[in-house]
């Protein structure tokens, strides 16, 4: 998928602040002064033809080949006489090659910001303020976008970035067909309401194994290692929660936050759900995990599959099912030389229009409320009724770990993943997790 989607975030984007430090040092006067969208008046426009540069990731796939040439001429006659060169990294590279290019003084003027680092780019003085541009732009006032695209793109009432075009939920996608076969009622009134009880109960019915114990048929797909996205959905789902509210400590290592892992570690090693192969729209898998995006290709696999999409259920320390909802910002680049021309790209890149291509080329979700009420969308819904899962899923999705999110992420998950492995137990491991965790957020206050 292109970076619009959100969902290619590895370790490679680890350890930002490392590298931010040194951007810092080689710029420090730029990054005392004060940002261009926090003043009242926004800088003049060139009166010459200008060529920005905006760094984004793009797939090798077909669908993501033929949304870019489809995009790309109408930015280009909306942002006439200026030009674009599309800098077109691997979503993993993005930030390193942002840093670097920082450093040098040759940043490019807009990016695609993965949301493990966003917020870390903006705290260093990377991004710029954009509250004044937002202000004169009635098209993308963020009253108009999605509720969950808010807590990626800002922080102390100061905008860093625009939702990108697609909106991104973890949830848990279903065969509905091999629910019947067992018995199990596939409608979403009924599966919404699960419990963890309901869960392993049946995912055992669902899961077949052969002569040796082999599984043959995977009911539930589960995780053998930590994910900061999939393993802190089941959190949610207890009712515990990843930072404070002030989002200076973590808290993951509550009493609900230990039964949530524990309940994670559980499901490979108690039930022994791991191990099964194939997939969802083989018929060899009646439940996996899936982004929203994932769910238009496993109908277009498998258009006779009957697929539905659930949140993950609701443990006994919880008040209802979880979900985890994110989208990556468009940032302006703090140090850009171009900032006028780099907003007028971005008011030409973020549109309804754009969102209508989207579902036309790689049928993913927008973040738009509008593109709800759009008849592609529409369209596709009838072709695929999971598609309104998603929508009711992203009013209840929670947010998922932003601050200091990347360095996190690389400290804690060796720890966790050797609890996986069972080489110690989950509560040492989320106790260990919990020190490293508070020690990375230490640093930042």
């Amino acid at each position: 998928m292109m970076a619009i989607t959100g969902e290619n975030h590895t370790r490679s984007r680890r350890g930002f602040l490392a590298g931010s430090a040194a951007v810092l040092a080689s710029a420090v006067a730029a990054a005392c002064a004060t940002p261009v969208g926090d003043q009242g008046e926004l800088p003049p426009k060139s009166k010459e033809p200008v060529q920005l540069q905006h760094t984004m990731s793009l797939g090798n796939n077909v669908a993501d080949q033929q949304y870019f040439a489809a995009m790309q001429p109408r930015v280009a006659a909306a942002l006439r006489p200026h030009t674009v060169n599309y800098d077109i990294q691997k979503s993993a590279d993005i930030a390193t090659k942002f840093l670097a290019q920082t450093a040098a003084g040759t940043p490019p003027d807009t990016i695609v910001v993965g949301v493990d680092w966003a917020r870390d780019a903006f705290e260093r003085g990377l991004l710029e303020t954009i509250n004044a541009y937002v202000g004169q732009t009635p098209a993308l006032t963020m009253s108009k976008f999605l509720p969950s695209t808010q807590y990626y793109n800002q922080a102390v009432g100061k905008f860093f970035g625009v939702p990108g075009g697609a909106s991104s939920i973890r949830g848990l996608t279903y065969n509905a067909e091999m629910f019947q076969a067992e018995g199990i009622n596939p409608r979403r009134e009924a599966t919404w309401k699960w419990t963890w009880d309901d869960l392993v109960a049946n995912v055992n019915k669902l899961t077949k194994r052969g002569p040796g114990g082999e599984i043959v048929i995977t009911g539930l797909e589960v995780k053998t290692g930590f994910s900061i996205v999939d393993t802190i959905c089941w959190f949610y789902a207890n009712g515990a929660e990843f930072y404070a509210k002030d989002e200076k400590t973590v808290v993951f290592n509550s009493p609900k936050g230990q039964q949530a892992f524990q309940f994670y570690w559980d499901q490979v090693h108690k039930y022994q759900w791991a191990g099964g192969k194939g997939n969802l729209d083989t018929g060899e898998k009646a439940m996996t995990y899936a982004y929203s995006g994932k769910i238009t290709s496993m109908a277009e696999r498998a258009p006779q599959m009957k697929i539905e999409i659930m949140p993950f259920p609701k443990g006994p320390g919880g008040a209802g099912p979880a979900t985890m909802a994110w989208t990556d910002p468009v940032a302006l680049s703090r140090e850009g030389k171009r900032k006028a021309e780099a907003w007028e790209f971005l008011k030409a890149l973020r549109t309804l229009e754009m969102e209508d291509l989207q579902i036309q080329y790689l049928k993913v979700p927008g973040t738009f409320k509008a593109f709800y009420e759009q008849p592609a969308w529409k369209e596709m819904v009838k072709q695929i009724p999971a598609l309104t899962g998603v929508q009711e899923m992203e009013r209840v999705g929670r947010m998922r770990p932003v601050v200091k999110a990347s360095d996190i992420d690389q400290a804690i998950g060796p720890v966790l993943n050797e609890a996986m492995k069972g080489a110690t137990t989950p509560k040492a491991a989320l106790a260990e997790s919990e020190r490293l965790a508070n020690g990375i957020l230490a640093g930042r206050q």
